[in-house]
């Protein structure tokens, strides 16, 4: 059986990168400030709800334009 992946070797491994404030600033955020993501990611949602539940904050989201804004409530 001929397998559909390449295996290959001496493949560094990147550094790791942690959490979703990697990649959004969600931890500068103080109530009523808010962020521009252009162009809709499909993680930012699933990045909120995972920093909503380890930071105990509130944030929400709406489309504007050609992406999506995100506001922290409280």
């Amino acid at each position: 059986m001929t397998s559909v992946f390449k295996i290959e070797q001496n493949i560094p491994l990147p550094d790791r990168v942690h959490g979703p404030n990697r990649v959004y600033p969600f931890n500068a955020l103080g109530i009523g400030d808010s962020f521009f993501v252009p162009h809709q990611k499909p993680s930012i949602g699933s990045a909120m709800d995972a920093y909503q539940k380890r930071h105990g904050v509130k944030l929400t989201r709406r489309q504007e334009g050609t992406g999506t804004r995100v506001w922290r409530t409280a």
